[in-house]
């Protein structure tokens, strides 16, 4: 078998990205429609404090795909974009 050089392997790697770089942000934008804001929320609890308010704290959590395929796991992990 001949051996590959690594720039052949970098061009082909850019090539697939390219190529999986619009399906992959159609998916996601997809994902946003499921949960904007691309977070779930999860762990909700709703605290009566001593002064008389409501407090309510959650924990807000990626939004994550899991796609199994034979003897693969693909992980996609949407998480909110920090400006700053």
């Amino acid at each position: 078998m001949k051996e590959t050089s690594k720039e052949i392997v970098e061009a082909r790697v850019v090539q697939k990205y390219h190529k999986l770089y619009a399906p992959l942000i159609a998916l996601v934008d997809e994902l946003q429609n499921l949960e904007p804001g691309g977070t779930l929320v999860d762990d909700v609890s709703i605290v009566n404090t001593e002064r008389g308010m409501v407090r309510v704290a959650y924990i807000a959590k990626p939004v994550m795909l899991t796609i199994t395929d034979k003897n693969k796991v693909f992980i996609l992990r949407v998480l909110p974009h920090m400006q700053g």
